[in-house]
């Protein structure tokens, strides 16, 4: 349901041509969410890289009544940890935001799924 969203967020990996940095936008996932048969759908493109499959999953429904647990089963799901890096400085390191397109934090999973198309 998000196709139309992406292009506009997600980059070709050709486009990363240095080798003297970090690959692609480490840290920038784009996510679409959306309720269909009573399961809740997860669609990622990791790294803010066009993928021609994306990460796709399932996320429990239960996970919607805690924001703790919403978070934590997309970070599972996700498979994407606090270091990205080794850059160091790894205690000034902040939990990961969930934004919407327009750049707003999101604070809870009706949020989340409302806005459909987010930025972690």
């Amino acid at each position: 349901p998000c196709e139309d969203r992406y292009p506009q967020w997600l980059t070709d990996r050709e486009e990363f041509i240095r080798a003297d940095e970090p690959k692609y936008l480490q840290g920038l996932h784009i996510c679409c969410l959306w309720e269909e048969d009573e399961k809740l759908h997860l669609e990622a493109h990791m790294n803010g890289v066009r993928e021609d499959n994306p990460l796709e999953a399932l996320l429990d429904t239960q996970v919607m009544d805690d924001w703790s647990s919403f978070r934590k089963a997309l970070q599972s799901r996700m498979q994407f940890s606090k270091a990205t890096n080794e850059w160091g400085n790894f205690h000034l390191k902040q939990p990961f935001g969930i934004f919407s397109e327009q750049g707003y934090r999101l604070g809870s999973a009706e949020e989340v799924l409302a806005a459909g198309f987010v930025l972690l």
